[in-house]
């Protein structure tokens, strides 16, 4: 599958102008399949990819999707930022307050434009803290790592 027009945005740069995330950010297909969304991220060199849903929810968001290589992330805050960012720059706009759908859930944007880059604010929910068991840390080292750390 082709996609005419990836934007890679480097989300969250310090003021120094060092650090960020780089995502690529591109109008969804709805003829694409979940394997051709996770290949995105891989060809543009980036870790993740927004994908822009076309048209709005029922609640007035705009859908927009995150993958990575191997899977569909249910929010992404880089992402969010970078898509937010890429949607001001499809306006004349210097402020775009809006709404994003994003992983069943729709919550407020602003995107502004400043001298220096674009700025972004959202709502981004409630934050859960848990502990990490050593079963846990056992199955995650011997997963993710192949090893023991």
């Amino acid at each position: 599958m082709s996609w005419p027009d990836i934007t890679v945005v480097d989300a969250c740069v310090r003021h120094d102008g060092r650090g960020g995330s780089p995502t690529a950010v591109t109008d969804d297909d709805p003829a694409a399949t979940d394997a051709d969304r996770r290949a995105v991220a891989a060809a543009a060199g980036t870790s993740h990819t927004a994908f822009l849903g076309p048209g709005r929810t029922p609640d007035g968001g705009w859908p927009v999707r995150f993958f990575t290589a191997t899977a569909e992330l249910s929010g992404c805050g880089h992402g969010t930022v970078a898509a937010q960012a890429v949607r001001l720059t499809r306006t004349a706009l210097s402020e775009l307050n809006d709404r994003q759908h994003t992983g069943g859930r729709t919550f407020d944007t602003v995107a502004i434009r400043r001298p220096a880059g674009i700025e972004v604010w959202f709502d981004q929910g409630l934050v859960a803290l848990g502990r990490v068991s050593e079963v846990d840390l056992d199955v995650s080292r011997s997963t993710s790592w192949g090893g023991t750390i």
